[in-house]
């Protein structure tokens, strides 16, 4: 069975974003940029919204 693009977004890649976020404001942990990133509603969230979610944390 193939793979969702809005998949593509797994935990390990969500990791590493929350690094490289971490390193620009380290007074948020790695774990709390998941929790933000990953709310109730991730699961059903498409791409393009997936995208969005990740940006809006980043202003």
């Amino acid at each position: 069975m193939s793979e969702l693009f809005k998949d593509l977004y797994s935990k390990n890649v969500l990791e590493k974003i929350a690094i490289s976020f971490s390193k620009k404001l380290p007074t948020i942990s790695q774990k709390e940029w998941i929790q933000k990133f990953k709310q109730k509603d991730w699961e059903k969230l498409e791409l393009r919204q997936r995208i969005r979610r990740i940006g809006e944390f980043y202003r």
